[in-house]
């Protein structure tokens, strides 16, 4: 039954795209294509179509178009990695979180600008591991992403979803303050200096960050403290550090993949 189904698809989409080609050619036939069969597979297609009545015509147009307006945007973010598109859209990321966190009256309203961000830096990791299935407008994907990132950062106010916050927060201390600080080099680390082989490789990794972004870490995991007082500390402007923050969660994600 599923097979035929399948090839029911596969006739009908190939007769769309051809009358689609028609009104104006697709220069990305193949990449369509290859869109439209994982929806298949992943059962996508079908709830769209049950779930929103939407026709197959109307469903396939829908792809075309909007490959046609993200393929190259996305190419610049997770190819290219442009620091200048995923800035942009780590702005709209915290302008969400930050009027979602209002709207539902979420956290004091000096902290709703530092939550913002770290949401932002949880959206971007989550856009980061999750496809785009092309079906729906690219800003209404993302929002509905970082929706549901805020909804966990709230009920998880004392932990954040990126593997590296969580990790930072549960090292001690004293490690860093007696093993790290004195020595910015790589240096080895003791077998019983931190928790796990896991801790022990990011404290390695941190030292191998610019100065800047080891201040920022100890500042900002370790001495607990604000981003006003880091600014006082750093005497960086506190849109300098947002920068700087998610430049160093970028460097440590780098880092932790080509550690042996």
């Amino acid at each position: 039954m599923s097979t035929n189904i399948k090839v029911d698809f596969d006739e009908s989409i190939r007769q769309i795209l051809e009358d689609l080609q028609q009104k104006e050619p697709i220069e990305d036939l193949k990449f369509v294509n290859q869109v439209l069969r994982k929806n298949i597979l992943s059962g996508r297609l079908r709830n769209v179509l049950v779930n929103y009545q939407l026709g197959l015509e109307d469903y396939v147009a829908s792809v075309v178009d909007n490959v046609r307006k993200y393929r190259t945007y996305l190419h610049e973010l997770r190819i290219e990695k442009s620091d200048g598109a995923w800035l942009n859209l780590q702005g709209k990321l915290q302008e969400w979180s930050y009027n979602l966190f209002v709207s539902w009256g979420a956290f004091l309203e000096y902290e709703r600008p530092d939550q913002a961000y770290e949401a932002s830096v949880d959206g971007i990791l989550e856009i980061l591991k999750t496809k785009y299935p092309y079906d729906v407008d690219f800003e209404s994907w993302a929002y509905s992403l970082q929706r549901n990132v805020c909804r966990h950062h709230v009920r998880n106010a004392s932990n954040r979803a990126n593997g590296f916050n969580n990790k930072l927060l549960e090292i001690d201390a004293d490690d860093w303050y007696e093993e790290i600080l004195p020595d910015t080099k790589l240096v080895p680390l003791e077998t019983d200096l931190s928790k796990d082989e896991e801790s022990r490789a990011l404290l390695t990794s941190i030292t191998a960050l610019r100065q800047d972004q080891q201040n920022f870490v100890q500042h900002y995991y370790f001495d607990h403290l604000s981003y006003a007082d880091i600014s006082s500390l750093m005497d960086r402007k506190k849109e300098a550090l947002y920068s700087l923050h998610f430049d160093t969660l970028r460097s440590l994600r780098v880092l932790m993949i080509v550690e042996p």
